[in-house]
């Protein structure tokens, strides 16, 4: 990995001194470094994943070998954000083909359907296993699979956590299921079940990415940690908004799973950073502007991607640390799953009112 950067001013390395100790603490899971009684205290098994991972390698060469002798060639992967942005970055970058329906807008799942279905291998992800999306897509495709004359237990695969009411419900149909870690997050799933089943089916060989992430890893507590380093620039060279450009690099997609990562992560209580995507560093916004190919950038990071995914991680959850904010509460996200789930109760009930629109 390379890192093309600025000089260090006295600020930050002030910083770099102030969250020396904190990734130490953040390599042997210390909950307490964002506060007490915080969502940390069952959201940091992703710094294991790199390792942790490998024990699903068995089950994805099982899987893989299923999918290619059955001709399944044809990887759609139903999921709402996390569980869909890491498998589309780790797809591209290895320029393998992969669906992904991340909506519920009907013109575009219809033309997100393989030509043969008979081909389709779907591929569910959802966390809690009560997704409204998507358990409206795994619906959608039981029901188009039985109208083919298919069995919808020799094209569907799940992956959720243990116990949940999709873990459940799907074993009883008997679905191919792969449970991920329940203590890791959406938004830091990229090397957990949500990312590697969907892109060990396309093709990808997972245990390269891996590779590169634990080796990565072991120097993260270091005195030259790119993830102490870029997390301390981030706080100081911009109060708000961070610019990401794929522009001329090898990793497309990567910008966009960035995004999500710190816009969801830092942006509570009134404090954040915001992430802006852009497809040319002379479209940079006020603010800090990253890429990850040399080009005209305050900040050029080179890497692999399975190298991206941990170091991206670590930076977000020690600025987190910075700007005094929980990384893995998710305030907003549960606002809306509560509002949606209100109105959908609403107008399965017929109390429904369309709300009339306020402008100012």
């Amino acid at each position: 990995m390379k890192i093309y950067g600025p000089a260090l001013d006295k600020n930050r390395l002030s910083i770099l001194e102030e969250l020396r100790p904190i990734a130490k603490r953040l390599a042997i899971k210390d909950a307490t470094i964002w506060g007490a009684n915080t969502d940390a205290a069952f959201r940091l098994n992703w710094i294991d994943l790199p390792k942790s991972s490998r024990e699903l390698l068995p089950q994805l060469d099982a899987l893989s070998a299923w999918s290619r002798s059955k001709k399944l060639d044809q990887v759609v992967l139903c999921g709402m954000g996390g569980s869909s942005l890491a498998p589309g970055v780790i797809t591209s970058t290895y320029n393998k083909q992969l669906t992904i329906i991340d909506t519920t807008n009907p013109d575009q799942i219809i033309a997100s359907i393989p030509k043969n279905i008979s081909k389709a291998v779907i591929v569910i992800g959802s966390k809690s296993g009560a997704t409204i999306e998507t358990n409206s897509h795994l619906n959608f495709f039981e029901d188009l699979l039985k109208r083919n004359g298919l069995d919808p237990s020799e094209h569907i695969v799940i992956v959720t956590d243990s116990g949940t009411s999709l873990d459940q419900s799907s074993r009883e149909k008997g679905y191919r299921v792969i449970n991920a870690d329940e203590n890791v997050g959406g938004r830091f799933s990229a090397l957990s079940a949500f990312g590697l089943v969907p892109a060990a089916l396309a093709g990808v060989d997972i245990s390269i990415m891996l590779d590169d992430a634990e080796s990565l890893s072991r120097r993260l507590t270091a005195e030259d940690s790119p993830a102490i380093a870029i997390a301390a620039m981030l706080y100081t060279s911009t109060d708000q908004v961070i610019n990401l450009s794929d522009y001329q690099s090898t990793l497309p997609g990567l910008s966009d799973w960035i995004e999500q990562l710190i816009a969801e992560s830092t942006g509570k209580n009134q404090q954040g950073r915001l992430p802006v995507v852009i497809d040319h560093p002379e479209d940079a916004i006020a603010g800090l502007s990253i890429g990850f190919a040399k080009g005209d950038f305050d900040l050029v990071v080179e890497g692999t991607l399975g190298e991206q995914f941990i170091l991206w991680e670590w930076i977000t959850v020690l600025l987190c640390y910075l700007i005094k904010v929980d990384p893995f509460n998710q305030p907003n996200v549960s606002e809306a799953k509560e509002r949606t789930e209100s109105i959908l109760s609403s107008i399965r009930d017929k109390t429904f009112v369309k709300p009339t629109p306020s402008y100012e």
